[in-house]
């Protein structure tokens, strides 16, 4: 499983390609339904949740583990957080029935909360 650094501000839109493997080596997802959850840690309800049934992750290469999380400006605007903080994200592929964790997000993210001088 790898980690991933994803910097994110508020109402920003980001596409995050990744590849999903296992000892360095890709993996086929032919199949697979992959999630994301995003939180202020590893507990708790997540904040943003993103999936291939919802359009917000896209498998790009089925037969080399390719695929990319898609943050849109409304789902990082609709982020209730009000201060600079590191939220935590954990992708999961589901082939035949059974989850793998597949990535470790960490994602420094910075509101907009609209400073004037």
């Amino acid at each position: 499983m790898a980690s991933t650094i994803v910097e994110l501000t508020q109402g920003s839109y980001k596409e995050v390609p990744l590849v999903y493997e296992i000892g360095g080596v890709a993996q086929n997802i032919t199949g697979a339904t992959i999630n994301a959850y995003i939180k202020r840690g590893y507990v708790g309800a997540p904040l943003l949740s993103l999936s291939t049934t919802n359009g917000s992750i896209v498998i790009t290469g089925a037969s080399t583990g390719a695929y990319k999380l898609i943050f849109t400006s409304a789902a990082t605007n609709a982020l209730d957080v009000v201060e600079e903080t590191y939220l935590k994200g954990q992708v999961y592929v589901t082939l035949a029935s059974k989850d793998y964790l597949a990535e470790d997000l960490l994602i420094p993210f910075t509101p907009n909360i609209g400073l004037t001088n």
